[in-house]
């Protein structure tokens, strides 16, 4: 899996590259104004909360399904949370059976979620000529700025398999990407923080203990993000009960840690790492 250098001096320096004009150039102290993070935004590019200091976790969701809609928004809308939903775009155009539709995009939208990429459908992108890459990139995102009027999103790689090719695409299309599992447990930390390779825990890969003990032991400066994908009670790859979905969200809302989408954690670790 590629693998991006890291740290937060190579995002500072990362986004004064891409973008060189007067809004990113680096200023005293690496103080640094990323024109994707627009505080002017729409709820679902950045939450309004970005922390100053403290933990943060992010709960993301990828593929699009409906179990997400029907029991994950409903759970977390209760308990005042939100979250980052990575969209397969064709599947939630098309209202493919198991994932939501084009009109649910809004509900998200107006509960305070972010929306996000996740390719037009479920491809390993590292096996596509670089043509396809570039047009399933931004097909989605077009069909995301078409639902939500917004411009700035987040990207996924489906499975979590990337490589230098997709993480250019995602650099040219979108203000963030997110990794599907890493050795860092799904800590970002401000040394290895990195804009475009952020660390998450899928999962299926821990339970509740796990996801508890971590959030628990967060550490001011720590962002961490989870992955889930649909619920039910089958037991099957990626699905999550209900049950032990509600549990996680206790150990998160008993926590100290802000709960905040993958952009606005994203802009708080890039605002602490120019101090």
């Amino acid at each position: 899996m590629y693998m991006l250098p890291i740290g937060p001096i190579w995002s500072v320096l990362h986004l004064a590259i891409k973008f060189p004009g007067p809004s990113v150039l680096l200023a005293a102290g690496l103080a640094v104004s990323y024109n994707t993070f627009d505080d002017t935004a729409p709820a679902s590019a950045v939450a309004a909360n970005i922390p100053d200091s403290g933990p943060m976790i992010a709960l993301t969701f990828d593929d699009g399904w409906d179990t997400v809609r029907d029991v994950a928004l409903p759970m977390m809308t209760q308990r005042g949370l939100v979250g980052t939903n990575y969209l397969h775009t064709d599947y939630v155009r098309d209202s493919a059976p198991g994932y939501i539709n084009s009109d649910d995009v809004q509900t998200f939208v107006d509960a305070g979620w972010e929306v996000g990429s996740h390719t037009m459908y479920h491809v390993d992108l590292t096996t596509i000529p670089p043509e396809d890459l570039e047009y399933t990139m931004a097909e989605s995102r077009a069909a995301l700025t078409e639902w939500t009027g917004n411009d700035n999103f987040s990207f996924s790689s489906p499975m979590g398999v990337f490589n230098e090719d997709v993480v250019r695409y995602a650099e040219i299309n979108y203000t963030s990407h997110v990794n599907a599992w890493s050795d860092k447990n799904g800590v970002n930390t401000l040394d290895n923080f990195n804009l475009f390779n952020i660390h998450r825990l899928d999962t299926n890969n821990t339970d509740v203990d796990g996801v508890c003990e971590t959030v628990a032991s967060l550490r001011d400066d720590e962002f961490y993000v989870i992955i889930f994908h649909k619920f039910d009670d089958t037991g099957s790859d990626y699905s999550l009960t209900p049950k032990h979905f509600a549990a996680m969200l206790d150990c998160v809302e008993a926590s100290d840690a802000s709960v905040v989408t993958v952009s606005a954690g994203a802009e708080s670790m890039l605002r602490r790492s120019s101090q």
